[in-house]
């Protein structure tokens, strides 16, 4: 199961700064969590990443006031639409920004 899909994100909730996420609270979603937080900030550096775990799973991603302009086009509008990509498609564009392809 992806982090970021219809059958994943059950709540959005602006913030100040960016932007929380609600994820179903499962221990294979946390470590899924975890491994994209860690591989997501060495490609975009200008996100503040904040986990929380505690009756429920919240990815927080903020920063700057541009930062939270991009996580609303392109992560929220990508929920609001609910035209997740495929996997196929999220491999490609990763071999063709890479070059690993």
């Amino acid at each position: 199961m992806a982090i970021f899909s219809a059958a994943t994100i059950l709540e959005t909730k602006e913030l100040v700064d960016g932007y929380g996420f609600r994820l179903p609270l499962n221990s294979d979603m946390i470590h899924k969590v975890g491994q994209w937080m860690a591989n997501e900030r060495l490609c975009c550096p200008f996100f503040t990443f904040k986990m929380i775990v505690s009756e429920e799973l919240w990815i927080e991603l903020s920063g700057t006031e541009a930062v939270k302009s991009l996580i609303e086009s392109d992560v929220v509008g990508l929920i609001r639409s609910r035209d997740f990509p495929t996997m196929d498609v999220l491999q490609a564009t990763y071999e063709a920004v890479t070059g690993t392809g």
